[in-house]
């Protein structure tokens, strides 16, 4: 795991999210699962640890179909990736190809891969910060989804990027050439850029993310109350009647 000068806020971020997850499955089991003895999200978990791969695809495709709005969103804009576990993937022997059918399933249904939650962050956020995530996802995410350069480029609520949740992970120097570029400007791989570098999408970026503008405006003359123009006499606000 690479050091990361953030790790204090992503666990925090991190242990809100398990809790909201545990309270979403604990609402899921009252509404659903009790009350039906052949619901199918006791099948899934076993389904995607059996090796089969069109097994999993039958599964989980009558799982999403029902939905109207794949797109749909809970009380903190999180869709149904936000919640994903890829523990039942890294069980298969081509763990990949089965995150790929699925990305490629919900791509057919329309799903918006560049979905940020009430937080500003995006699934991957999240979903890379498990222990199960593999790193060969996002090489594959961002060779052909555009959307997830875009989200690279973005901060979230706590001042973080895509890029200070990837540090974490244990593999991200086998992030390919292609991808770092959009995660680290400047950067050809991601042992040549540092904590600091990482963390700016601007050269002129402290590692929060802040720029002199944001310092200019917070200087006490901006809040100095103004004598306020009278909008009953036009004349000469901006004197081009003069001319």
């Amino acid at each position: 795991m690479i050091p990361n000068g953030h790790d204090s806020v992503i666990s925090a971020v991190i242990k809100d999210h398990k809790s909201r997850i545990r309270e979403a499955n604990r609402a899921l089991v009252n509404t659903c699962c009790s009350q039906r003895h052949a619901c199918i999200h006791h099948y899934v978990t076993s389904i995607i640890c059996s090796n089969t791969p069109m097994v999993f695809t039958s599964v989980t495709y009558p799982w999403t179909s029902p939905t109207d709005n794949i797109n749909a969103v809970d009380g903190c804009g999180n869709n149904l990736l936000f919640v994903l576990d890829p523990k039942g993937f890294v069980d298969h022997d081509q763990p990949t190809k089965l995150f790929s059918d699925l990305i490629n399933m919900l791509l057919e249904r329309g799903f918006n891969f560049g979905h940020l939650d009430h937080n500003g962050r995006s699934f991957l956020s999240l979903l890379c910060i498990t222990l199960a995530f593999q790193i060969e996802w996002v090489n594959y995410l961002f060779a052909f989804f555009v959307q997830f350069r875009n989200v690279a480029q973005s901060r979230d609520s706590s001042g973080l990027q895509l890029i200070d949740y990837l540090s974490r992970h244990p593999d991200v120097h086998r992030l390919t050439k292609d991808v770092v570029p959009h995660l680290s400007p400047g950067a050809s791989t991601f042992q040549d850029s540092n904590q600091e570098q990482r963390s700016k999408l601007l050269p002129d970026e402290d590692v929060y993310g802040r720029t002199f503008l944001h310092d200019f405006v917070r200087r006490d003359f901006i809040l100095q109350p103004y004598a306020v123009l009278n909008l009953h006499d036009l004349q000469d606000i901006n004197r081009y009647d003069l001319y």
